[in-house]
């Protein structure tokens, strides 16, 4: 007998948007993964983050509606220009 399990990881399933925003509240810190993920939401409120990358505020800059990231105490010059441009492009 012969099994092949093609397409099969050792790796986690995908985080749902949900389970992202509640580990990014409780760590204060998001992956370039998770950003992606959160990237596909209409309306994305994140109270606990503490600091983006830019490759992360392109990411979120692609949240359709409302982005809201009451947590973060500083962003570069480029994250804000990156983050502003798509506030217009709305």
């Amino acid at each position: 007998m012969v099994l092949v399990l093609a397409g099969c990881e050792d790796s986690e399933p995908e985080q749902t948007p949900k389970e992202v925003i509640e580990q990014v509240n409780a760590d204060g810190t998001i992956t370039d993964q998770q950003a992606e993920i959160l990237s596909t939401t209409k309306v994305l409120y994140v109270s606990g983050l503490k600091s983006i990358s830019d490759r992360q505020a392109e990411s979120l800059s692609q949240v359709v509606e409302t982005l809201m990231l009451n947590g973060l105490t500083s962003i570069s010059d480029k994250q804000a220009e990156i983050l502003s441009k798509a506030a217009r492009q709305r």
